[in-house]
């Protein structure tokens, strides 16, 4: 999934390119499909041309924009972002030689170090190596290797237009996520028709989520019909459970960041991932890919009642992250 990413990473890059040099000179740039691309990039750069010919002039513009910020940012040697997940730079050097891990550790901060190495369990491995160490890399070749794994990772400055939220750090982000899941979680508790019902599901939750969930619902008064339906979507295959899980809180607050961030610069989205639990992200990329192919397939009348809903939400995350 890793390289997967990265081969799409440079394939945007590479059509940003391609459509700065038809701007300029007219054309695209020559022989391109049949030299340098096999048949599954061609297929992902004809999905990226599609989407891109479907947007509007400011739109292309805010994306062309974003995806120049990211060229101009690779290659560039710098610190590591401190708000990325740690658990996405264990992933990432999880089947790296253990020379080069404990390179890479010894360029990051002691305490992502740590992390990681619990994260990946190598404590015995590294006491191992260093006893009698079979490997040591050149000079030349850890310098390539340092490059390359600072700029893999998003960082804050490619993000074109900033806001308050690029800023939050990733603690604040995981806070907010599972707000908004308990909030989600709640509307459609309220909506809950029988006393009953109502009993029977909170009783799945446990005694601090329940009480959580009660005391939000305590402060609603009129949900427009829209938001109950959409959290109600969002949760009744929980419903019909046993019990439910906390970690199903989060599960549904990351459905509706999805919905929040769809429609967000791919920048500020891919920064937004790298500050989320690995595993996280993964959900949260899922969550993620079926928002996008709504936007594409929403009907016109409906546009309006999304903007409306992610309106709602945005609204709430504003409010519970101004009380932080």
């Amino acid at each position: 999934m890793q390289e997967s990413n990265l081969k799409n990473q440079k394939l945007d890059i590479f059509f940003a390119l391609q459509t700065l040099f038809q701007k300029e000179f007219g054309t695209v740039i020559p022989d391109l499909f049949d030299k340098f691309l096999t048949d599954s990039e061609k297929h992902y750069f004809e999905l990226i041309n599609s989407n891109y010919s479907s947007l509007s002039p400011e739109e292309k513009s805010l994306w062309e924009k974003s995806q120049f910020a990211v060229i101009k940012q690779r290659g560039r040697i710098r610190k590591l972002d401190k708000r990325i997940n740690f658990e996405h730079l264990a992933e990432f050097i999880r089947i790296e030689p253990l020379p080069v891990k404990l390179f890479i550790l010894k360029n990051i901060s002691q305490e992502k170090a740590n992390k990681i190495i619990d994260y990946l369990n190598i404590n015995d491995q590294i006491r191992n190596f260093q006893k009698n160490p079979a490997y040591k890399p050149n000079t030349d070749l850890l310098k390539i290797i340092k490059k390359s794994f600072i700029s893999t990772f998003a960082i804050y400055e490619n993000i074109v237009s900033p806001t308050k939220f690029d800023e939050f750090d990733g603690v604040i982000i995981e806070k907010l996520v599972f707000n908004l899941g308990l909030r989600e979680i709640a509307i459609a508790c309220r909506g809950l028709g029988f006393i009953e019902n109502l009993a029977t599901v909170m009783r799945k939750f446990g005694d601090n989520n329940a009480r959580l969930i009660a005391g939000l619902m305590k402060d609603f008064s009129d949900i427009p019909p829209h938001r109950t339906a959409f959290a109600d979507n969002n949760i009744q295959d929980f419903f019909s459970a046993d019990s439910i899980p906390d970690e199903i809180i989060s599960i549904v607050g990351l459905k509706v960041l999805a919905l929040i961030l769809a429609d967000e610069e791919q920048p500020r989205i891919d920064y937004t991932k790298l500050k989320l639990p690995y595993l996280w992200s993964k959900k949260f990329d899922d969550f993620l890919a079926l928002e996008k192919e709504n936007l594409l397939t929403i009907p016109e009348e409906e546009k309006d009642l999304r903007l409306r809903l992610k309106q709602d939400i945005l609204a709430d995350a504003n409010r519970f992250l101004a009380e932080l």
